[in-house]
């Protein structure tokens, strides 16, 4: 299952409004975690201004110690493809959002995400060769 910030906030916020909601998620689809360096990196910067350095970092460590969660870095070629996929689909997204659709589109993968725009493109089936 690909992790999009979105759900990752929530999941380690236990003061979040979707925390609850994120919780029941991860029971329903308990599968191994792919989390994208580049979501990391986002919601990092999201977990620092809301919670705070100490806090960011924590969970951080957390999910390095993982054994459910796999951390996954684009090669250069995955890069090129995934710049390929955003010239087909030309949507006003962020580059974080093209990675996790290529993401799912490149391995069937599910997804763990509560943001509408993305979830639905991610229901698409849209070819990035």
């Amino acid at each position: 299952m690909i992790a999009d910030t979105s759900f990752l906030v929530p999941f380690f916020s236990q003061d979040h409004e979707m925390h609850k909601k994120s919780l029941e998620k991860m029971q329903i689809n308990a599968e191994k975690i792919i989390i994208i360096d580049r979501v990391l990196e986002e919601m990092f910067t999201v977990l620092c201004y809301r919670k705070g350095v100490d806090f960011a970092l924590n969970i951080i460590e957390k999910i390095k110690n993982n054994k459910d969660i796999e951390i996954y870095y684009f090669n250069e070629s995955e890069l090129q493809l995934i710049i390929n996929l955003a010239n087909k689909i030309k949507k006003k997204i962020s580059f974080v959002d093209y990675c996790i659709l290529y993401m799912c589109l490149k391995n069937g993968e599910k997804f763990l995400c509560f943001d509408k725009e993305l979830m639905g493109l991610l229901k698409r089936n849209y070819d990035f060769n």
